[in-house]
């Protein structure tokens, strides 16, 4: 089974929030100025891949540290273009298909 949960994204204005845990799963579906991020577990011989995605539908560049209520730590950073995508795997075996992604983002 594949979920896709669109997850909580932070600091639209360029600032950066550093967290030190991910806000309540009740905040998931949000979108905030012009990125989303996203989470998806990946059914596996052996479990689930779990994958983060920023969609950048900037005009400038991001500079981002995403994770998962699974892996919270350590975050992952991303760089990402204006209007494209990046992805970071966060887990590999996992025995669940419920993820949240979360994220922090700034401009860069």
């Amino acid at each position: 089974m594949k979920t896709i949960v669109r997850a909580v994204c932070l600091a639209s204005t360029g600032l950066w929030l550093g967290l030190s845990a991910p806000p309540a799963p009740d905040a998931r579906a949000m979108e905030v100025g012009c990125y989303t991020i996203t989470a998806r577990a990946i059914k596996m011989a052996d479990g689930y891949k779990h994958q983060v995605t920023v969609d950048n539908q900037c005009e400038y560049w991001l500079q981002c540290e995403v994770w998962t209520n699974v892996n919270p730590t350590p975050a992952i950073p991303l760089t990402i273009g204006p209007k494209s995508s990046e992805s970071a795997q966060t887990a590999v075996g996992s025995s669940t298909d419920e993820v949240t992604g979360y994220g922090s983002c700034r401009r860069k």
